[in-house]
């Protein structure tokens, strides 16, 4: 069950972050 969960947990933190990274550097160029 893990191994089939991982992957989506791994997609879910990676949007995530990227999410947070974006709302962080956008304000910061403006």
């Amino acid at each position: 069950g893990g191994i089939d969960i991982s992957p989506i947990i791994l997609l879910l933190i990676i949007f995530f972050i990227r999410q947070l990274m974006w709302t962080t550097i956008v304000p910061a160029l403006m």
